[in-house]
């Protein structure tokens, strides 16, 4: 699969020890030094700086590929992924996937970032969607953000008369700025439409844009002007 490794021999075995996960040479995280003469195995000290995952800004310097996903998708092969974004909750509610999505990108080495679905009422509701998540990820390495998904796709902004401009832009900066302040990268997930008709004037200027009804295996518009 195209790793790389440290090799070495003790007595008349060799030992190979693989250092990356693919022969994708623009980022070496791993490191090399000369031995300095201490016999014995490295601690993990010695180490510690070239297991540090990639973060979202490390990742936007090329192209990445990755997915998302919730409790919707079961129990999905993220194998191969360059990074996951796992829909930690809803409302305020957990995803039932949530942990588990959590687990298994860490056992497999995979650098992931977390997405809420907006049920807030009001702006008081977005604050707490902001706390609970924040609750949630305490414990994790969350390193591609946390994402705040704006869409209605089962009608309750529509059915609550909360589809105006003024609502949601109001929720939308009450959630970024908990974030935000809590230290993560914060950004938005919606569409072209959605971003125009009623998030023109949000703070927040991370954007994740869907693009969907598109699978064609080639490259779109990436809406960096929106």
């Amino acid at each position: 699969n195209g790793h790389r490794y440290i090799v070495w021999k003790e007595d008349d075995n060799y030992i190979f020890l693989a250092v990356s996960g693919s022969e994708d040479r623009s980022d070496m995280w791993a490191e090399f030094r000369e031995p300095d003469g201490k016999e014995g195995n490295p601690s993990e000290d010695d180490f510690a700086e070239s297991t540090t995952k990639p973060s979202i800004s490390e990742l936007h310097k090329g192209k990445a590929y990755g997915i998302d996903i919730s409790q919707h998708n079961g129990d999905f092969d993220i194998t191969g992924q360059d990074f996951v974004i796992i829909r930690a909750s809803y409302g305020v509610f957990e995803d039932g996937w949530f942990r588990g999505n959590v687990k298994k990108c860490e056992e497999k080495g995979i650098p992931y970032g977390v997405y809420v679905y907006d049920y807030a009422y009001d702006v008081d509701g977005g604050v707490e969607q902001a706390e609970y998540v924040l609750n949630l990820i305490k414990d994790c390495n969350v390193t591609c953000g946390v994402w705040f998904d704006i869409e209605d796709a089962d009608g309750f902004k529509e059915k609550n008369g909360l589809l105006s401009r003024e609502h949601i832009t109001s929720v939308v900066d009450a959630f970024t700025d908990v974030i935000e302040r809590a230290g993560y990268f914060v950004g938005i997930y919606s569409t072209p439409y959605w971003f125009e008709t009623y998030m023109p004037d949000i703070k927040c200027k991370n954007r994740w844009i869907a693009h969907w009804n598109v699978n064609d295996g080639a490259e779109h518009d990436d809406f960096s002007d929106i």
